[in-house]
């Protein structure tokens, strides 16, 4: 099973021109999930009367949807997760290279030891260490697997690490 981050990085690759068989599955995947998008959208998820989730749609949220209508209906043709569950890092990063949303780069939040819902953390060298080792931490959000790795992995993170 591919996880949301690959996913999100798999339909980025695929906007590129995909060939023969495997672009003619490409598109009827992308149409059917289009398809699925557009029901979300149908059914009140993205319409006027719905109400409008208080993130912008830079930012992550452990529901579904983001404030900006039209945004959100561009996402939700791509990935109907994004309407029906949770507006997710992969969702934000759709935003971003599908729709065309720009998004000021959010200064980091975690001291490297704690998660958070933006990438990076503030204390340079672990970030080079972590980001070296998972490149995810540093493009979606500092989870606690990147939190797992850095006290595992570069020095002095979060404590003395034993040799």
């Amino acid at each position: 099973m591919i996880g949301r981050a690959c996913l999100g990085v798999l339909l980025v690759l695929l906007s590129c021109t995909v060939g023969g068989d495997l672009g003619e599955a490409v598109n009827e995947s992308a149409l059917g999930s289009a398809r699925q998008a557009q029901s979300v959208l149908d059914a009140g998820t993205a319409d006027a009367a719905a109400p409008v989730a208080s993130n912008d749609c830079c930012t992550t949220s452990s529901t579904s949807g983001c404030s900006d209508r039209a945004v959100l209906a561009c996402v939700c043709q791509g990935d109907a997760f994004c309407c029906s569950d949770e507006y997710d890092g992969v969702c934000v990063t759709q935003a971003q290279s599908l729709c065309g949303l720009s998004c000021d780069p959010r200064p980091p939040e975690s001291d490297c030891c704690a998660p958070s819902d933006v990438p990076g953390c503030t204390r340079p060298e672990v970030q080079a260490c972590i980001c070296d080792i998972d490149p995810f931490c540093c493009i979606f959000r500092f989870d606690d697997n990147c939190v797992n790795l850095a006290a595992a992995r570069c020095a002095g993170a979060c404590g003395e690490v034993s040799p």
